[in-house]
């Protein structure tokens, strides 16, 4: 991971950095790991979580489960309650690959891809991502007012 900055001195001009490169800062995976929090990293289309490939079972993946608890921590004033992952299990098999991304429902022109509301992204597998590409268009704008 890189920097916005890095990458900022290394192309002179915002407007000339590559997007996927935009896509691998520092800023960018902080903005992607709290939406995938925000949507219990699901995909909102059709439910299905990230794989991991496990060796010797042929060509399956496994869907990955968080288990998750409500954990008190003491604080100087009273306590503070945080939901913390404290496992993690297979919870089915798979014959392809699938991959959580951050789907942007608009873009402005002016926008860096970490520079939007929350409610402007969501979580896709990567086979909805790339069907909802294929069906529909994503509207650009110069400015957006929410």
């Amino acid at each position: 991971m890189t920097k916005y900055s890095a990458l900022l001195k290394k192309y002179n001009s915002p407007s000339t950095i590559p997007y996927f490169e935009l896509l691998q800062t520092n800023e960018w995976n902080e903005k992607r790991n709290h939406i995938l929090k925000r949507d219990g990293f699901v995909c909102l289309k059709c439910g299905k979580t990230e794989t991991e490939y496990v060796e010797g079972l042929g060509h399956i993946w496994l869907h990955i489960k968080e288990k998750t608890e409500t954990v008190a921590f003491k604080e100087e004033v009273g306590f503070k309650e945080e939901n913390v992952t404290t496992e993690m299990y297979f919870h089915e098999s798979s014959n392809k690959p699938y991959h959580l991304h951050v789907h942007h429902n608009y873009y402005v022109l002016s926008n860096l891809p970490w520079e939007y509301p929350d409610n402007a992204l969501m979580t896709l597998c990567n086979w909805c991502h790339w069907k909802f590409h294929e069906e529909h268009k994503v509207p650009f704008y110069e400015t957006f007012e929410n």
